[in-house]
């Protein structure tokens, strides 16, 4: 496939983003009150960004301003964000930023995707997770009562009432 470039809105003419999900800036000189210098275009590296490790890249001029390269992608190659819509990946995979893996949808769409793609954090990945997924099957085997439990684990009863009873992590 042919890789289609575009420019950025509000950066026309300093950056350029393509359909691959790739990002580039362009030659230019930039003129300030201590003189002009020349930029050479160069292909933009994107990096990890929080938790969900979305790729983003630093766009300078004339405003320094971190964008997510998907949002960018979709902006450009599917329209303006529609109000209350998330840029969703199709396929699940975060890094891939190809303009033919991305749709904007609902929250709602967004997050059924991440069910159906397994992408959801829960359990021990989930950043506050107090116990492991070996403890859960640990309490749901032990015996004695919701305080005794909880001291050994160091949780609350109540969380070894909801665990026992399958109200928190009932898909072990």
């Amino acid at each position: 496939m042919t890789e289609l470039w575009h420019e950025i809105p509000g950066y026309e003419g300093l950056y350029e983003v393509s359909n691959q999900g790739n990002v580039r800036s362009l030659d230019r000189i930039i003129h300030t009150s201590k003189g002009s210098r020349k930029y050479k275009s160069k292909l933009l590296t994107g990096t990890p960004t929080g938790p969900r490790g979305y790729l983003a890249v630093r766009l300078s001029w004339p405003k320094r301003q971190k964008f997510y390269i998907h949002v960018l992608v979709a902006t450009v190659f599917h329209g303006a964000r529609p109000k209350d819509m998330d840029c969703c990946h199709c396929n699940g995979n975060l890094l891939d930023n190809r303009a033919s893996n991305l749709r904007w949808d609902t929250r709602l769409g967004n997050m059924l995707d991440a069910k159906n793609h397994g992408t959801i954090a829960k359990g021990e990945r989930q950043g506050g997770s107090k116990i492991t997924e070996q403890n859960v099957l640990k309490i749901r085997a032990a015996t004695g009562t919701c305080i005794e439990i909880g001291k050994k684990f160091s949780i609350s009863p109540m969380q070894v009432s909801r665990i026992k009873r399958k109200q928190r992590w009932a898909w072990l």
